[in-house]
């Protein structure tokens, strides 16, 4: 039997935020093939709960759930009359957010590091959402926030909300109230038409909160600046170069902001395979770093250097130079331009804006080897055009991704 606590959980699951069907349909008459991206279509923001149902965002406010749901036991207890514990629930006021860019079907919602916007992910669309002030959410005070012009059901339906001991919802509760929300397409449609995207996720390093990271199926992963245009990318890297490949890029992930050596600014993709690339430097043109970080890092390159420089051979036709040694070479060179670019003395912790050169596409590495050896991930799925949702493709890569430790991915070899 569930506990009073997961009570009022369960019973939000039949409230009409889930239930209700969206009031416009996706325009895109394409068949959508939903099985080809992690599906996350709740993400919980502070008290207030978002939630993609077809294409349309929702928001709910989970302290007024709760305190509905206690309010009513507290009447039954009490041997008053009033709505029971699933009706008050049920009750609760709840927002659809009206976004122009929406228009297909959303697989994934995803919020930037400073709670401002929302990403929402289809299987070949990207949009980004402002999330409305609370005050344009929760009341009709426009004088706070930036939402001043932002449109209303009628007072008529609002009002009908406000009897509390009314039995079942209102209609204007079941039917959501609307609040029209900036919002844009981010990608070319030239460049991206077509292209089936798998994963996507915000860079933690950018100093604006506004870096979205987006990787396709063919293994093209794109960072767009959405503050400074959402047409072109800020960088653009490949996981399997020019060549051909037969794998497809299934899951991204990024080292966390804290964590130490390269990993904060590398991007970790699994493909079909069963394999991880690795793509380093991915780094925001607009970004924030600690001097220390950047003085570790090449001391720990120089003493690459100095320790392959042994290894290093010249043949009469030739000089030969290790994998390593190329590598580490090419970490200090690019260290020493960002600390020349930043210059000597003041805060610990800087925000710069890098120059164009130094943020040349960073070329793939890998696959790597992991121990013990993954089960085979599933893609017969991948081509086909199926509306199944009963298999959930890429959650065993995604999970191994996402097991960070301190000093880095402690599974790679």
């Amino acid at each position: 039997m569930a506990s009073e606590a997961d009570e009022w959980l369960q019973l939000l699951s039949q409230h009409p935020i889930f239930l209700e069907p969206p009031l416009l349909q996706p325009s895109t008459a394409k068949s959508e093939n939903r099985a080809s991206i992690r599906r996350e279509r709740l993400v919980v923001q502070g008290t207030d709960l978002f939630v993609a149902v077809g294409n349309e965002v929702r928001r709910i406010d989970l302290k007024a759930c709760k305190d509905a749901f206690a309010e009513s036991e507290i009447r039954r207890l009490g041997a008053q009359n009033g709505a029971s514990k699933q009706e008050a629930i049920r009750s609760v006021p709840w927002v659809r957010l009206g976004c122009e860019a929406l228009t297909f079907d959303i697989c994934k919602l995803v919020v930037s590091s400073n709670k401002k916007l929302l990403a929402a992910i289809g299987t070949h669309d990207v949009a980004v959402v402002v999330i409305p002030a609370r005050s344009a959410v929760v009341g009709r005070d426009r004088r706070s926030g930036a939402f001043d012009s932002a449109r209303f059901d009628s007072d008529s339906d609002e009002n009908s909300n406000k009897d509390k001991n009314a039995v079942g919802c209102s209609t204007a509760t079941k039917k959501g109230r609307w609040i029209d929300c900036r919002s844009m397409s981010v990608g070319d449609t030239s460049l991206t038409t077509g292209l089936r995207i798998v994963d996507a996720m915000w860079h933690a390093m950018s100093t604006t909160c506004s870096h979205l990271v987006v990787l396709h199926a063919n293994g093209m992963l794109r960072m767009y600046d959405v503050s400074d245009s959402v047409d072109e990318p800020e960088q653009t890297a490949s996981v399997f170069g020019t060549g051909f490949s037969a794998a497809r890029a299934v899951s991204l992930t990024m080292g966390s902001v804290i964590a130490s050596g390269w990993t904060r600014v590398t991007a970790y993709i699994a493909t079909s395979d069963g394999a991880i690339y690795a793509l380093c430097p991915l780094i925001p043109r607009r970004c924030s770093i600690e001097r220390s970080w950047l003085a570790s890092l090449h001391e720990t390159a120089s003493l690459d250097v100095r320790e392959w420089q042994a290894e290093e051979y010249e043949t009469s036709e030739a000089i030969y130079s290790p994998p390593e040694l190329v590598e580490a070479r090419a970490a200090t060179s690019w260290l020493s331009k960002v600390i020349a670019h930043i210059g000597d003395g003041g805060a610990e912790r800087v925000f710069l804006t890098l120059p164009k050169e130094l943020l040349r596409s960073p070329a793939a590495q890998g696959p790597f080897l992991m121990q013990p050896a993954p089960a085979p991930i599933k893609d017969a799925d991948l081509d086909t055009e199926s509306d199944d949702e009963s298999d959930d493709e890429c959650d065993d890569a995604s999970a191994a991704l996402r097991l960070e430790t301190p000093g880095g991915l402690g599974f790679i070899v």
